[in-house]
């Protein structure tokens, strides 16, 4: 068994990927290994995932089992300022919360209403005089699942994000 607690914070991209081979390597040989790391980059390559927040285990599976519980109800929101996107989401009672991801946003929206959410903020946003957006459903990550478990958790407040 190989323990390992963030072992690629502060590494250089080219020395993560290598270290990452290595691992590879390891797993292939039979080595058990369980590493912490912020990155969900990296936490999306492990078998399972665990999602801990001041000491607590929030939930674990599969990267994909994970990911795939929130089917559907992501909305990458490009071409407006994040307060815009926040301020005209709060109309719909689909939309859970918002949170900026990048350059883009993510609106979170309740299971079966993405695309009728998405028709809805671009209409909303257009109203309010913002007409070159893209809003468009997209697959959800493991950073939309701990965003969307930290908000549940903390009643509506995940780190900035509205609800």
């Amino acid at each position: 068994i190989l323990l390992l607690d963030e072992p690629t914070s502060g590494v250089d991209p080219v020395t993560r990927q290598g270290f990452w081979q290595l691992l590879i390597r390891l797993l292939r040989q039979g080595v058990a290994v369980l590493l912490s790391t912020p990155y969900m980059d990296e936490a999306s390559r492990c078998g399972r995932v665990g999602f801990l927040h001041h000491g607590r285990l929030l939930t674990e599976g599969r990267p994909s089992d994970l990911t795939g519980a929130m089917q559907d109800r992501v909305l990458e929101v490009s071409g407006a300022d994040r307060r815009a996107v926040e301020g005209a989401a709060r109309g719909n009672p689909a939309v859970e919360g918002a949170q900026a991801f990048g350059e883009h946003g993510h609106v979170y929206v309740r299971p079966g209403s993405a695309g009728e959410a998405a028709e809805w903020l671009t209409q909303e946003l257009s109203r309010r005089g913002i007409r070159s957006v893209d809003v468009r459903v997209v697959p959800a990550s493991l950073e939309d699942v701990f965003i969307d478990l930290l908000r549940d958790r903390d009643g509506g407040s995940a780190q900035g994000g509205m609800r």
